[in-house]
């Protein structure tokens, strides 16, 4: 049988016709590109237990295997594949052919965008102002019965660190999209407030009197989670919190058995190299020294010289803080191809010199990577 189903948005580009065609021989789909354009094309389409997924244009072939998590570049050809059932994005220039083993679908999910992260900006109420933030929750794949009630998903709050979500030019900050493919592809909702620009501010990492603190960030992550758990097809029970750099800072103000619970209350947190030493030095404000509520990680690079390690070791060593240290990394380890390099003029560093490396490693971000998707499962089972 042969489908032919029409894009949702216009190709970019010239040339080429205006429709995509789907077709099944026995229990193989291929889904074939028109001819004729050269430009950018995107689909999204999804896969589920495939044994194999194999792309050809021009003559070149990228195969990603069930159960291996893998990102093929190849020929102009760009495929992320996950086990499961997860979305499947392809970019490609020039004129191929896609072809799968397994279960493919063609129904309507096939786009003319480019991204693979596709969020939308959303408005959160908070108790000082309301939080502009950004938000995905994963495309439910298609289902046999039209009247099959999807799964309330789990969610994540997740908070940016000093930086904010955003670059100065308006780009979204490399780890937003990055965590978020990662988050949606596990089937996970998830949302970034905005912490700096809902209050008419930028980057906070040079400013050393700050008038918004990872304390006072703490309304934003409860705002975040109780919109969470408002929104149709997220399960308020099963919502964890995350962070990086000041906003891991704000997970362990906002976990703080000190702290108000949220409503719901976090499943989980994670922490990737907070500033733990106020926390580790001062008691909390009932005058016991900090707990957390809820189970933590905390994830820290050995050779942090911008949120030192050694406060968070201690926290570690005190409390019922799960601790994993990752030798000889520095700030923003899981940061994607973050090339190492000295920051300067940075208000807090460990050194006070206002100086500290950043950066990719590797070995780091894909161990913390792999931490962090394990957490969330088992708390979300």
């Amino acid at each position: 049988s042969r489908v032919v189903l029409p894009l949702k948005g216009p190709l970019k580009g010239g040339g080429g016709g205006k429709y995509v065609k789907v077709e099944r021989f026995n229990n193989v789909h291929a889904i074939t590109l028109p001819a004729g354009a050269f430009a950018f094309y995107s689909l999204r389409v999804y896969v589920q237990d495939a044994v194999a997924v194999t792309l050809t244009s021009f003559g070149t072939v990228c195969k990603c295997r069930n159960k291996i998590k893998a990102l093929c570049v190849m020929g102009g050809i760009e495929l992320k594949r996950f086990s499961i059932v997860a979305a499947l994005s392809v970019m490609m220039t020039g004129i191929g052919n896609i072809t799968g083993s397994g279960n493919i679908t063609g129904s309507g999910n096939i786009t003319g965008s480019a991204n693979a992260a596709d969020l939308k900006t959303v408005t959160v109420p908070g108790t000082d102002v309301t939080v502009q933030a950004l938000f995905q929750h994963p495309v439910e794949p298609p289902t046999a019965s039209p009247s099959a009630v999807s799964p309330a998903r789990p969610a994540i709050v997740a908070m940016h660190g000093c930086g904010g979500n955003t670059r100065r030019d308006g780009s979204l900050v490399a780890r937003v999209p990055d965590w978020t493919d990662r988050f949606i592809a596990a089937g996970y909702a998830v949302v970034w407030p905005d912490s700096f620009g809902s209050r008419g501010l930028g980057s906070q990492c040079s400013v050393a009197k700050r008038d918004i603190t990872p304390t006072t960030r703490t309304r934003d992550a409860y705002a975040a989670a109780a919109w969470l758990a408002r929104q149709p097809g997220i399960d308020p029970g099963r919502i964890a919190i995350i962070g990086w750099s000041n906003g891991a800072t704000t997970v362990l103000r906002t976990i703080s058995s000190a702290s108000p619970p949220a409503s719901p209350d976090f499943k989980v947190a994670i922490a990737f190299y907070p500033g733990c030493r106020l926390i580790a030095e001062r008691p909390a404000t009932d005058g016991q020294p900090w707990r957390s509520r809820v189970p933590l990680t905390i994830l820290m690079g050995a050779a942090d010289d911008w949120t030192p390690p050694e406060p968070c070791r201690e926290l570690g060593r005190r409390q019922a803080v799960r601790y994993i240290e990752y030798a000889g990394a520095f700030h923003d380890f899981d940061a994607p191809n973050s090339p190492v390099r000295t920051r300067t003029g940075l208000a807090f560093t460990a050194n006070k010199t206002g100086e500290a490396r950043v950066g990719t490693d590797p070995a780091a971000r894909s161990a913390a990577i792999d931490e962090t998707m394990k957490t969330l499962a088992a708390a979300f089972k």
